[in-house]
């Protein structure tokens, strides 16, 4: 379950930003039982995605929202961000992955992967463990009530917040139109000798994008938006990739440093590890070299919509 809603569109901005952030905190408690329980990775998935989509949405609040409010709000939801980092990486890595890089392996080869499994699913445990404090802690609880009486029962003051009382259609294109352009303008600048962390950062700038289209889309007509959300997510989906196939990596070669101790004789790599990790590099490669094309297809196809986005709203 995430946080999904329909917004007036005429509709100020305060009113709607409140909107936005109060479903994605409802989506956040409607997934707090199933983070909890472990059971289900779609729980902790959907928990993430709307402690993101508020922050983008924060990220975008000045002169909307209080400052000290963002400020406060900004910093607890970073908290939840990494405090659920560990665990989500592991989902990803042990039920995603690793199941599909082991076609092909002897028996040999998948008992040294399966061995790796078990050591990661305690990893895995751990991370939980963790995270189920942090949301049984008094941090969150004060958190979750504070955040619940702000976005319910607002208080602004109009020299602090002289954009709250316009229309949140106008607001909101401001800001998606100065994400859009950031991101086009960070995307071109990356090359083949780029670091991988230039990749990083522009998969953060899309997925601001993205959910700032989903969070304020329904203030505009959905053909203006259906567009850029289709091409952001094939977008995401290779930065994604490349991204979880740097971590996967790590993690993967401390486990192997892992087994490689504990294995009569010691070997530097178990075999069959080792063909698992020739996979995901292969992988990483490939999403890395798609990258170039993906963004120019997003490119091409956002930018006519951003036109008349503009022009509908009068901001030419």
């Amino acid at each position: 379950m995430t946080g999904r809603v329909v917004l007036d569109r005429d509709a100020t901005a305060l009113d709607a930003w409140t909107a936005v952030l109060r479903a994605e905190l409802d989506a956040m408690v409607a997934n707090e039982s199933g983070v909890r329980a472990g059971v289900d990775p779609a729980c902790l998935h959907d928990f993430r995605v709307a402690v993101r989509r508020s922050r983008s949405v924060l990220r975008e609040s000045k002169r909307v929202l209080p400052h000290q409010v963002i400020d406060h709000a900004r910093r607890e939801l970073g908290w939840l961000g990494s405090a659920t980092s560990a665990a989500r990486d592991l989902d990803v890595l042990v039920h995603d992955t690793l199941p599909s890089l082991v076609e092909g392996l002897d028996a040999g080869e998948l008992a040294e992967v399966d061995a790796a499994v078990r050591i990661l699913e305690r990893q895995r445990a751990a991370a939980y463990e963790e995270l189920v404090a942090d949301l049984e802690s008094e941090r969150y609880a004060r958190f979750v009530e504070w955040w619940r009486a702000f976005l319910y029962a607002p208080e602004v003051g109009s020299h602090e917040t002289p954009r709250a009382t316009e229309p949140a259609r106008s607001v909101a294109a401001k800001r998606i139109r100065s994400v859009h352009r950031r991101l086009l303008r960070d995307g071109r600048r990356v090359t083949p000798a780029s670091a991988p962390e230039a990749l990083h950062e522009l998969r953060k700038d899309a997925k601001r994008l993205r959910y700032l289209l989903e969070c304020f889309g329904s203030l505009y007509r959905r053909k203006l938006i259906a567009p850029m959300v289709k091409e952001l997510k094939a977008l995401q989906d290779v930065l994604g990739t490349y991204q979880d196939c740097q971590v996967q990596i790590r993690r993967l070669e401390q486990v192997g440093a892992v087994l490689a101790e504990l294995g009569p004789p010691p070997v530097a790599m178990p075999e069959g590890l080792g063909r698992v990790l020739a996979r995901l590099a292969a992988r990483e490669q490939q999403v890395r070299s798609a990258f170039e094309e993906r963004f120019a297809r997003f490119c091409r196809v956002p930018i006519p919509a951003q036109h008349v986005w503009v022009e509908a709203n009068g901001m030419t």
